[in-house]
Order: structure tokens, then sequence, then C-alpha cells
């Protein structure tokens, strides 16, 4: 037991969610359960103190434009990630589809990001 760390904000973390041209989001947990937002844009935050955190909110990031999520711990980033998952067309990625296939025509969309 001496050689035992003890951890007191083990639990707490900021998540920050920010937006290119609107400012950012700041997300206070504890756990999984946001403890506190302060929202510092004009995008409406549909996530309240008392729900979780979850990939709901990563997809609603993501729809809304916001390029990243970084992960703060005591003050300092620890991990930092785009909230959009990678496109895909049947398991294959679009940066991988050469110019000119037939995929390209087919589905336009997944090529203009």
């Amino acid at each position: 037991m001496k050689n035992l760390t003890i951890f007191e904000n083990y639990n707490f973390r900021t998540m920050i969610l920010r937006h290119d041209h609107f400012g950012e989001i700041s997300v206070d947990l504890e756990g999984s359960r946001i403890k506190e937002v302060v929202n510092n844009s004009r995008i409406n935050f549909p996530f309240q103190p008392g729900s979780s955190w979850n990939r709901s909110i990563y997809t609603w990031a993501c729809n809304n434009n916001f390029t990243t999520v970084e992960t703060l711990m005591n003050g300092r980033v620890v991990k930092q990630e785009d909230p959009c998952p990678e496109q895909k067309i049947f398991g294959v990625r679009t940066k991988d589809v050469p110019q000119g296939h037939e995929w390209r025509t087919l589905f336009p969309g997944k090529f203009r990001r």
C-alpha cells in the first residue's frame, strides 16, 4: 500500500468542441456525466448538465461543422481528434478511390470533403 499513487482528478476532464467561425463549447465531465457547459458560440448545444457524454455528441459536432474535439485533463491537452468519421464506400476509404472511377459519379457527395 505504500507505493499506491492516488489521482485526485482521475474522473474529471474537460472536452472542448472548436468551430472555425463560431468559437468553442467547453464541457466539464465527471466520469461520463456532463457537469457544466460553457457555450461561447452562437450554436444551440442540445446537451445539458446531467446527461451522459456519448457518440451522439460527436455526430452532432460533425453535423454542425465543428473541426476538433480536445480532451483536457489537469489543464493539459491529452487527445485531439476529428469528430467526423472517415468517409467510406463499400468499406473502401474515399481517398483510395482513383480519379475517374464510376463510384465518383455514383456517390459525388462522399468526395466533396
